[in-house]
């Protein structure tokens, strides 16, 4: 996580446990905001996996893809009860 969030080492300055529940969490949630916060979410992953992509994050892709899975489930849900 860069700008001001890592030391000159590289450590970042939060906890781990929180870095990696934000990476875990930030994918779902941009997902379930308005339009205008998921551009600023959207800007906040780009930062982050700019910085931590592929070496400290390597579980972006993961998250990715099963967030599309279960997207895509609802969308497919949402369908077939909407359809009267």
């Amino acid at each position: 996580m860069a700008n001001g969030r890592q030391d000159p080492e590289g450590n970042y300055l939060l906890a781990e446990n929180e870095v990696v529940t934000i990476k875990s969490e930030l994918i779902g949630l941009m997902t379930s905001v308005p339009p205008a916060i998921q551009s600023q979410l959207g800007d906040a992953i780009s930062v982050i996996a700019d910085s931590d992509f592929w070496t400290r994050w390597d579980t972006l892709v993961d998250v990715c893809i099963q967030w599309e899975h279960n997207n895509c489930r609802m969308l497919k849900m949402d369908r077939i009860l909407c359809r009267g």
